[in-house]
């Protein structure tokens, strides 16, 4: 086993997937799927594995990466984000000129109004008041009372529960 092979090693992590195909894990994603494994490592085994099996070729295809949401335990979706993987493709390997998404399910693009749960106004929690200093004259007053700006009221919203489900993109 190589040096890297060795630190790789050292970085996996027991986690469950959700393995949708419908054939058998041929790929032994549930060992080797590179979520399980430091991904700046990962990172660096594929730049060194293109640069000594690269010929002329324009392109490079990688396969599997940015699969963080296979994982079934919703903290571990939650880890690392598909930008921050993007993010560090693109920093330690080289420029991104396409991502192909196949997928054995259609996911949606857009978030569902029905998936939305939104807060009940009388479980938002109660504001204090605070009372205004009383202004010295009258003038004074009138002054403050115009540039006041009004007050923040939760209930004047319409709130959406915070519970590990996406608003604006799924």
């Amino acid at each position: 086993m190589t040096d890297l092979g060795r630190r790789l090693k050292a970085t996996y992590r027991v986690k469950e997937l959700n393995i949708t195909t419908q054939v058998k894990d041929e790929f032994a994603e549930n060992d080797f799927s590179p979520a399980l494994y430091d991904l700046s490592l990962v990172l660096e085994m594929l730049k060194q594995t293109i640069a000594e099996k690269r010929t002329n070729e324009k392109f490079v295809i990688l396969e599997g990466l940015c699969n963080s949401g296979k994982f079934v335990d919703e903290n571990d979706k939650l880890e690392l984000r598909f930008m921050d993987e993007f993010n560090s493709i693109e920093k330690q390997i080289g420029e991104v000129c396409s991502v192909i998404d196949l997928r054995f399910n259609r996911e949606l693009h857009y978030v569902d109004e029905k998936d939305i749960i939104y807060e009940n106004p009388d479980d938002l929690p109660k504001q204090e008041v605070k009372q205004a200093k009383p202004a010295e004259d009258e003038e004074g007053a009138e002054e403050a009372a115009a540039k006041q700006a009004p007050k923040f009221n939760l209930r004047d919203y319409t709130w959406t529960k915070s519970n590990r489900q996406a608003k604006n993109l799924p």
